[in-house]
Order: C-alpha cells, then sequence, then structure tokens
C-alpha cells in the first residue's frame, strides 16, 4: 500500500517551496491449515475438534537497510 503527498508553497511571487513524500506499507497473509488427518488428532474421536484454519493478515513495517 502507498500513498503520495505533495506541497506547493507560493512564499514569494519569484519563490516557490516544493516538498513531497511517500509513506508505504507492506502486508502480507498468513494461511495456517492442518488437516483433520494429522496426527496431532489421532486421539480424538469429535470430528468437530479435528482440524484448523487459521487466517491473518500482518502490515509490516517497512524496513530499508542503508
Amino acid at each position: 500500500m502507498q500513498n503520495n503527498m505533495s506541497i506547493e508553497w507560493f512564499a514569494l511571487p519569484k519563490l516557490i517551496v516544493r516538498a513531497s513524500g511517500t509513506i508505504v506499507r507492506t502486508s502480507t497473509d498468513i494461511d495456517k491449515y492442518k488437516s483433520p488427518f494429522h496426527t496431532d488428532y489421532t486421539n480424538i474421536t469429535d470430528a468437530n475438534l479435528k482440524g484448523s484454519y487459521v487466517f491473518e493478515i500482518r502490515i509490516l513495517p517497512n524496513m530499508k537497510e542503508k
């Protein structure tokens, strides 16, 4: 995700101050699925308790090496 911004300020008729910047955010989707036939569920007899699914969205900081 990216957000761009720019500003212009006309300080004097012949003096213009300009600034611009960008904000970048990175997100990642994480899916974690475990089958009901996985060995973690060997001793569980109730079929409703077997298997799992987790979905996450993480916003990661924009890290740049210098």
